[in-house]
């Protein structure tokens, strides 16, 4: 049973012997730790002792090879080690300053006969229900009997929600009740305890109830529940049958979440998808399959959102914010229809049947049809079966509080490697969940955000101020290797968080060791004149742009100049900036357009707040640049590189740097647009007279108001001749070009005097406008149109 940890102490004293104190050290540290979490896994009173004597003693050969190197390399705590993953549950496990621990068996205490009362109190109410007359009391003293836990005759359509803000909650348990109906399951109802001998809810003598919730962890709670002067249940209740099932849940859940006020629900463990029907993204016929095959099947249950306001009078039979249950997905060949349930009772006058709803009861089903649903509605909630994966892998995590020294920039984020196990299936599915641990329910807002990278794929979401956020990946049918990049904005405290991967293989961390890796982060910004947008628009190139020095190593990987090593790019900003980083096969020079084949590393599709990318680099220089998607688009960001060689990044001067700057607009029209030299009016084409007053460098760049591919222009300048005209050729931007950028006439020495700048296409009759930005080392330049 100690075969690992004495493993390790051997191994730690073998490198003690060879001189290798570092590794020895960090062994022994090791060795403490894995004797430490085995202690706390026996049950034998000596077996611990005789690990945690084994533990003090490792750690005492640690401290003695630091008394005697001092410098040696500290151990980093690996995150993803059982203790480390035990440490974030536990800490997640106080909820509103009350402890929910991970779920255990149940103990003994459900069975006792003793009255059970909360002594963590019950659950505040919400505004609206403190305006009514409400006391809490066990169903006994209210309830005609036979008291009921289970009845299985309940229905969907039994459920009464009164003077109560939780409809997500009870829309969930109405799915749940239509599941059981529809399957035979135990959705919902198998959460609760004590249980029999088939795993179904028993009513308790106590009135002591455990709940497993998905969410943080389990709660206990007592029967005890609101009841109105009436004798009504205040929030959730099942009518004249009485059953005690629904209401139990939904306090156990209220509890947890600080109160009967509170944002969403979490109840069965099954996979949440949000899907946004005002989105880009929204593929209704697509949805429609996934919907009506899940449904069908018993996979996946759906609730509905509406908006938050309507704007005419013919949504009336909708309330505006609130969530309904379907209860039916029908196809019958002519028409698609979904069947709703709401069961709010409303204080006023109740709903008058009309047109499309079906009475049944007190309840009041609404049939629509598919194209109804997407027009009415704004959001769909959909909850997948996770045994859909045969694999479910998890892993818990810590975003550290921000610390940016940037006022716009509040994320932070952490990556993790995964392989997944090539299944044998084609095209099969892997589904990556990102669950942050929700500890205050009341907190400022969070942006989650989830990307993955898979072969060099990036696929970005946007950030979702929800606890949860989730995304399908299509892997091919061997091993994938995939980097999962987590994000979290608007935290000042650490957050922890967990990732659930279901797939139908294995799925393994890719442990990966980098010794002496190099690292180095600086911050930027976009601004009103350096956000130029993507590769599309000629102002690209005024982007933030860095010279990146890659240098060859003299031994270890990389350590011939040809090698390639791995180099790792991240850049981050607001939650609002789309960004993207390219690294250019340029040797160091700033880019003015992007040329198929000269980019050798990139972060992918433009990503809201963070960007990552990975690459193997060989030494040399490279230009790396940083964009957003559209020009002006303005904020902070902080650029992140690590690598196994050493290198160098500086920031490039932008065009025309420490150079005194005019720039003029003109346009080609019909009786200007004269052509190159070829068509025989060159000098017909507009001029601008430039008059220098003393030697001085200048530059010129020319560019299309509105780049476009099929034009190519140039730009000349001439000494202006005794006539006022054209006279010797001084400087040109060469040949006819088509670049998005536009043409640059280098920089070059001019003599005092007078010019004139030919801006031209090589096409006659072009009308398009143009802008010529001039740069010079020395002020007092006038530009003028002849």
């Amino acid at each position: 049973m100690l075969t690992s940890p004495q493993a390790l102490s051997t191994k730690a004293a073998q490198k003690e012997l060879s001189k290798d104190f570092d590794a020895a050290f960090e062994l022994h540290v090791k060795a403490a730790e894995s004797f430490l979490h085995l202690a706390q896994t026996l049950p034998d009173a000596g077996a611990k002792a005789t690990c945690k004597m084994a533990a003090g003693k490792a750690l005492e050969r640690a401290e003695q090879i630091k008394r005697v190197k001092q410098d040696v390399r500290p151990v980093t705590a690996n995150p993803y080690s059982a203790r480390e993953q035990a440490y974030i549950l536990d800490r997640s496990s106080l909820v509103n300053r009350h402890r929910y621990p991970p779920w255990q068996e149940v103990d003994g205490q459900l069975s006792v006969t003793d009255v059970y009362r909360d002594p963590d109190g019950q659950p505040a109410l919400a505004p609206a229900q403190k305006t009514e007359s409400v006391s809490w009391q066990r169903p006994a003293a209210v309830l005609p009997p036979p008291l009921r836990i289970l009845d299985a005759t309940l229905l969907p359509d039994d459920l009464v929600q009164c003077v109560v803000t939780d409809c997500s909650v009870v829309a969930a348990i109405s799915v749940c009740i239509g599941h059981q109906r529809r399957f035979g399951s135990t959705l919902g109802i198998s959460s609760l305890h004590p249980q029999d001998g088939n795993g179904l809810p028993v009513l308790s003598k106590s009135g002591r109830y455990a709940v497993r919730i998905f969410l943080n962890g389990s709660t206990v709670i007592d029967d005890a529940l609101p009841f109105l002067e009436t004798g009504q249940l205040l929030g959730v209740s099942t009518g004249k049958k009485h059953v005690l099932w629904p209401p139990l849940i939904e306090k156990a859940y209220m509890k947890l979440m600080g109160g009967y006020d509170f944002p969403g629900s979490t109840l069965i463990g099954w996979i949440p998808e949000h899907v946004h029907i005002r989105s880009a993204e929204f593929r209704m016929e697509g949805t429609w399959t996934r919907i009506l095959n899940g449904f069908s099947k018993g996979h996946c249950l759906v609730t509905v959102g509406t908006p938050s306001s309507f704007s005419d009078r013919s949504h009336d039979h909708l309330l505006p914010a609130h969530n309904y249950a379907v209860l039916d997905v029908q196809d019958d060949g002519t028409e698609r229809y979904i069947t709703f349930l709401d069961p709010w009772l409303k204080s006023s006058a109740p709903l008058v049947p009309g047109p499309g709803r079906i009475t049944n009861g007190d309840a009041t089903p609404l049939r629509l049809t598919w194209r109804q649903t997407c027009l009415l509605f704004n959001t769909i909630h959909l909850s997948w079966d996770p045994s859909l994966f045969p694999c479910q892998f998890y892993l818990h995590g810590l975003w550290k509080a921000c610390k940016s020294s940037s006022s716009q920039i509040r994320s932070v984020s952490n990556r993790v490697r995964l392989v997944v196990r090539g299944s044998g299936k084609r095209e099969a599915d892997i589904w990556v969940l990102l669950t942050r641990h929700i500890t205050t329910t009341y907190e400022g807002p969070h942006y989650i955000s989830l990307n993955t990278i898979l072969h060099d794929d990036p696929q970005p979401l946007y950030s979702v101020e929800k606890p949860s956020v989730h995304k399908r990946v299509l892997p091919g049918q061997g091993d994938t290797a995939m980097s999962i990049i987590t994000s979290l904005e608007g935290s000042d405290t650490d957050v922890r968080y967990t990732i659930t991967v279901l797939s139908h293989g294995e799925v393994v961390i890719e442990n990966r060791s980098y010794n002496a890796v190099h690292s180095k982060t600086v911050t930027g910004s976009l601004t009103s004149r350096s956000s130029g947008g993507n590769h599309t628009y000629p102002t690209f190139m005024t982007n933030p742009q860095y010279r990146l020095q890659l240098r060859p190593n003299l031994t270890g990987e990389g350590s011939n100049e040809n090698d390639r090593t791995q180099v790792c790019i991240s850049v981050k900003g607001p939650k609002e900036l789309p960004l993207n980083v390219k690294i250019i096969w340029s040797n160091g020079q700033r880019v003015t357009e992007l040329i198929e084949g000269d980019v050798v590393a990139d972060t992918g599709a433009y990503s809201y707040g963070f960007a990552y990318g990975e690459q193997h680099l060989k030494a040399g220089d490279y230009t790396l640049i940083v964009s957003s998607f559209e020009p002006r688009q303005q904020g902070a960001f902080e650029l992140c590189l690590t690598s196994l060689r050493a290198f160098d990044l500086e920031l490039l001067p932008a065009e025309g740097a420490g150079m005194y700057t005019k720039t003029i607009r003109g346009a080609w029209r019909e009786e200007n647009s004269a052509g190159s030299p070829n068509f025989g009016r060159y000098h017909q084409n507009p001029s601008i007279k430039i008059a220098v007053p003393t030697p001085m460098h200048i530059m010129v760049r020319m560019q299309l108001s509105h780049a476009s591919p099929a034009v190519a222009i140039n730009a000349t300048l001439f000494v202006l001749d005794n006539a006022g005209g054209i006279g010797r050729q001084v400087l040109t931007s060469g040949p006819y070009s088509d670049a998005i950028a536009g043409v640059l006439i280098a920089q070059n020495e001019v003599t005092a005097g007078d010019y004139i700048l030919v801006p031209s296409t090589y096409a006659s009759g072009v009308e398009t406008g143009f802008q010529v930005t001039l740069y010079s080392t020395k002020g007092g330049i006038e530009m003028s149109w002849l």
